[in-house]
């Protein structure tokens, strides 16, 4: 009898231990967010509603609207600055112009001045008594 023998054992064991509390126990600030309750699934989405694409559509809008406003008062600046210049410029010829003729060219000018002046009140005169006359 003397023949060998051989043994195989295999043991597994799984324990599966779940603790179900409906019970919260809370401190502090509170500000979060708490559940409660049997084992399930949760779904969480946050969002913050459009609230930084809004934020950056406003600033986009802002700058645009700021460097429009700023290009417009530079064009406007450069136009002021070219009609000054050009004043200047005709202000400073009627004056080498007066020099150089001495003065003829004012005073031609003043006696224009002052002969349609004279003229045209003697037109109105005769209308005037043209008129009181009918």
């Amino acid at each position: 009898m003397g023949g060998s023998s051989k043994a195989n054992t295999t043991n597994n064991t799984t324990t599966t231990t779940t603790n179900k509390s409906n019970s919260v126990g809370v401190g502090g600030d509170n500000s979060g967010i708490i559940l409660s309750g049997n084992e399930g699934d949760i779904q969480l989405t946050q969002t913050d509603h459009g609230a930084i694409e809004g934020a950056f559509e406003f600033g986009e809008s802002a700058l645009s609207e700021a460097f429009g406003f700023g290009e417009s008062v530079f064009s406007n600046a450069v136009d002021a600055l070219n009609n000054s210049t050009q004043s200047a410029y005709a202000f400073a010829n009627s004056v080498n112009a007066s020099n150089a003729t001495q003065g003829a060219s004012d005073m031609l000018n003043s006696k224009t001045t002052l002969f349609l002046a004279v003229g045209l009140g003697v037109v109105s005169l005769l209308i005037m008594i043209m008129v009181v006359r009918k």
